[in-house]
């Protein structure tokens, strides 16, 4: 058999079929980029009725992803049971407001009836021991289908599932959800055959446990794509907003990893190396060099190493991730108060430590700029202050005098 070559007419013909086919594929991915985010526009664009717009002028502490379990082998939380607990105290006794961002039960595996038997005299009891009106819960992928009918972190006569909401917004430019909003694994098909898998692995965990001293120590690892979290900050920086999530364990702040900042202070350390020649000072640089290409090494194992959000420049500080609390030392949160926005990580080890260490820190109001380009008076982030107690009874009663 021999082949004949295409003739012009028949090669134009097969180019206008490939660029149709490639318009088609095009076309699809678009539309599945739109649906992974049509949950997330309406989110953002839902008046206050549907979506509680909170203040600036407050202090939050921000915390998802702990994923209670029953206390057993399979149970990837229990280690951090004190320090979460030193965290709640903490954060009640400063007069903070809690937003529980999602994913704080791990109901893919475990009843709620015996998480809260676990942890109901503990963790839950610093939860109910909040007032009612500083406690916010945000439901996530693995806390939403909630099979009982009262929330174990709420006084029992107002307990109603009904009160936990899929967003929040903090003043009219930040908007806090879990994050699985725009996973394509999170789909209703796809939930219940995770689950199923989820609940059979529970089985053979324990087993596995005993047969070969094995641990979970993929529980802080995460699992979504390592493009996950640009795809969150490119919706975030079109819809000119500054998003705060939780769901991919990755702990993030102003849109950079732990990872890249690693990568950073390495970077500025090998510079100082190698501009001086004093041996004490080389000494000192080396070993402080090698504990963060540890850190490094660590945050590698767990995949906590990222694609760069931003893939030309500067990233906006338009995307902040919570991480989680399964880390092997401790867990991870974020603050806002007096117009700062931290994130800080509670150890394991010291279990009487009165406040977290503090990995980063920086302007609320700056970011916001950056993000969104408005320029929030710096009045509202601060919280009024207090007219002391002899004061307003002075006010009253000269009030009072002239009536």
């Amino acid at each position: 058999m021999t082949w004949a070559i295409p003739s012009a007419a028949a090669s134009a013909v097969i180019g206008i079929a490939a660029k149709r086919e490639h318009r088609g594929r095009m076309s699809i991915m678009l539309k599945e980029t739109r649906n992974k985010f049509r949950r997330l526009d309406a989110l953002l664009q839902a008046p206050a009725s549907r979506v509680r717009r909170l203040p600036l002028n407050r202090c939050y502490a921000i915390l998802s992803d702990v994923h209670l379990g029953n206390g057993g082998p399979a149970d990837n939380f229990h280690r951090n049971e004190q320090p979460l607990v030193h965290a709640l105290r903490h954060y009640r006794k400063q007069g903070y407001y809690l937003i529980l961002l999602g994913d704080i039960e791990e109901l893919w595996q475990f009843d709620l009836d015996k998480i809260r038997a676990r942890y109901g005299a503990t963790v839950y009891k610093q939860l109910r021991a909040f007032p009612r009106r500083r406690l916010y819960r945000v439901f996530g992928n693995h806390d939403y289908d909630w099979e009982a009918p009262l929330d174990p972190a709420r006084p029992a006569r107002r307990n109603h599932l009904g009160q936990a909401v899929e967003a929040l917004k903090l003043g009219r430019h930040i908007l806090l959800a879990h994050g699985h909003q725009a996973d394509p694994h999170e789909s209703r098909g796809h939930w219940w055959y995770r689950r199923l898998a989820v609940r059979l692995f529970k089985i053979i965990e324990p087993l596995v446990v005993r047969l070969f001293g094995f641990q979970n120590e993929s529980a802080a690892q995460s699992q979504r794509p390592r493009d996950y979290e640009r795809k969150l900050y490119q919706w975030a920086k079109a819809n000119q907003t500054m998003l705060i999530c939780g769901h991919t364990h990755r702990a993030i702040f102003a849109s950079l990893s732990y990872a890249e900042r690693l990568h950073m202070e390495i970077a500025k350390l090998e510079e100082q190396m190698n501009a001086t020649a004093d041996k004490k000072l080389l000494a000192d640089l080396a070993e402080q060099l090698a504990a963060l290409q540890e850190k490094l090494e660590r945050e590698k194992q767990r995949k906590g190493i990222i694609v760069p959000v931003e893939t030309a420049g500067k990233a906006l500080p338009a995307y902040f991730n919570s991480g989680c609390a399964l880390y092997n030392d401790g867990l991870t949160n974020l603050e806002i108060a007096e117009g700062k926005i931290r994130l800080v990580k509670w150890h394991r080890a010291g279990h009487a430590a009165i406040a977290p260490e503090v990995y980063q820190e920086g302007d609320l109001k700056e970011f916001l700029k950056e993000a969104t380009g408005r320029n929030i008076p710096r009045a509202a982030f601060l919280q009024p202050r207090r007219e002391p107690l002899h004061r307003k009874i002075h006010r009253i009663s000269k009030a009072f005098a002239t009536h």
